[in-house]
């Protein structure tokens, strides 16, 4: 193999340690999450995965009535096929939102701190104002409770999928106008597993769908700020997988940023304000509609509003979405994600066969080429000008490129992005099923771990190709290049160590199709 395609070859890898150090930065650890900090656990589940209790939450007096008797707080509970829901009647607020997973778990999207550093008042109106419980239905409940001479009546409406309404009636019992102040906060952060709590700081994001004309819009991230909400179709909280948002609202006009700092990092918390005006006597309604659950693209996209926008499929986003359409119709197919990735490897090595052959066929070339670009080398030595020409003479002679090796590689590159933002950030590939052990090709695979080091085969295996195939393609090269190429399976290995099984699953069969291409097209030839 000719030095150049070595050269190109360090600097992909280079480009790709860089990318994934910037990208996935290492988080804090969490500590082990003890049964005194989960949630309120539904009976009929076996594994609930985070919350609070409610028997830890502190009684409280009613605020406005100089009455500091401490009263009981309540919970009240909603469940439907895909969620449940736990309101606390403190503030009315959403206590837990556990979101039903495969494997017959609960995640709660409301996110409690392991040190219990704080208790969070998601959808709180009032957090120390004790609401009582007036009507509950299969898919509502309205709570009611007075404060400052202010009725609230405060109704959430869920629905099995799509989007959810909070709604407030608020009543002027007095005989003067009110300016009555309304705030709705969500965070900070939003729920995950435990196990992948620690690492969702790195992707949890404050986001807005950024309106640019009628018809289009962009994510942009939002700093620590107050935010005009009209310049937005929706503002949320999100991480890889799950997503709360709320719609862009006349009556919340305003959306205060905070990034608080917590036990496990800086995290994002938002509050929507609204000021609201009400006549002595009278009654004023305003709500507003939000989404809260994971980032299914398909339903997302179906419930609109440009929700589907928050799935990152990062800088090739074009390339993503081809590559998760295609997984998705080929799990279709064959019920496996791990099945689909090897047919869309084998589908893309078969469009990519043309260049590849040329990629052969040059090295196979340059081989040739060896003894006389030495003897040049060694002749024009003194003169670089002139070595210059005569080795392009040697090329254009022997109709050879000497960069035609390295373009199978680097229109890899863009697909390899975008296969790992696909594997990484699209809900449907969570928690996929390959086969054996391998239960999650969104997850580095785990056989089993020796001294707290975990051993995983498929980058083994995945390094194992890699070094065949390099062994194969420098048969000629000098001990110098040699030593440099037998080096890049153990980098990949190493870089490759902790990324999804899906991706690495890719490289594998990737690297095997290689190898056997490489036996293919130029063994018969050298015989």
């Amino acid at each position: 193999m000719e030095k150049r395609i070595v050269v190109a070859t360090v600097l992909s890898t280079l480009v790709i340690l860089a990318w994934w150090m910037w990208v996935t930065p290492p988080a804090k650890m969490l500590p082990p999450q003890t049964q005194a900090q989960s949630g309120t656990k539904p009976a009929d589940q076996p594994c609930v995965l985070s919350g609070n209790d409610a028997s830890q939450m502190p009684a409280v007096g009613v605020p406005g009535k100089g009455n500091q008797k401490a009263v009981k707080v309540t919970d009240t509970v909603l469940k439907f096929n895909s969620f449940e829901v736990v309101f606390n009647s403190l503030g009315a607020k959403i206590k837990n939102w556990y979101v039903k997973e495969k494997g017959n778990c609960l995640t709660d999207l409301v996110y409690y701190p392991a040190d219990n550093s704080f208790v969070p008042d998601n959808f709180a109106t009032f957090n120390n104002l004790n609401f009582n419980v007036i009507t509950q239905t299969q898919d509502s409940i309205i709570f009611s409770a007075v404060t400052d001479n202010v009725r609230i009546i405060k109704t959430y409406e869920l629905s099995e999928t799509g989007l959810h309404k909070l709604e407030f009636q608020l009543t002027n019992l007095s005989n003067k106008e009110k300016v009555f102040p309304l705030n709705i906060p969500w965070g900070p952060g939003i729920g995950s597993t435990p196990s992948d709590q620690k690492s969702e700081v790195a992707f949890t994001r404050l986001i807005g769908l950024a309106k640019i004309t009628d018809k289009s819009s962009k994510i942009v991230k939002l700093k620590a700020d107050s935010h005009n909400t009209r310049a937005y179709n929706w503002i949320g909280i999100d991480n890889r997988y799950f997503l709360m948002s709320v719609l862009s609202n006349e009556s919340f006009s305003k959306a205060l940023v905070n990034i608080d700092k917590t036990a496990i990092g800086k995290l994002p918390k938002t509050d929507f304000v609204s000021t609201v005006k009400i006549p002595a006597g009278k009654s004023v309604s305003i709500g507003l509609s939000f989404y809260l659950g994971p980032k299914v693209y398909s339903e997302l996209k179906k419930t609109g509003h440009g929700l589907d926008q928050s799935v990152d499929f990062g800088f090739f986003s074009s390339l993503g979405k081809g590559a998760f359409y295609s997984l998705h119709y080929f799990y279709d197919i064959t019920k496996n994600y791990g099945v689909a990735i090897i047919i869309l490897t084998l589908i893309m090595q078969i469009v990519l066969f043309p260049l590849t052959m040329k990629s052969y066929q040059a090295s196979k070339a340059m081989r040739i080429l060896q003894p006389k670009m030495k003897e040049m080398q060694t002749k024009f030595k003194g003169d670089p000008k002139r070595l210059n020409v005569e080795m392009l003479n040697l090329y254009k002679s022997h109709k050879v490129n000497p960069l035609s090796g390295c373009l199978p590689m680097l229109l890899q590159l863009p697909i390899f992005w975008a296969l790992y933002q696909t594997l990484s950030n699209t809900y449907e590939l969570r928690k996929a099923p390959f086969i054996f052990w391998m239960t999650d090709l969104s997850a580095p695979d785990l056989l089993f771990t020796v001294s707290g080091v975990p051993i995983r085969v498929l980058p083994l295996l995945m390094g194992g190709a890699m070094f065949f195939q390099q062994k194969a393609s420098g048969t000629t090269m000098d001990p110098s290049q040699k030593s440099l190429m037998y080096m890049m399976p153990i980098i990949f290995t190493v870089i490759f160590w902790n990324f999804a099984s899906g991706l690495v699953l890719y490289w594998l069969i990737n690297s095997i199709l290689t190898l056997a291409g490489q036996y293919i097209v130029m063994r018969p030839k050298e015989a």
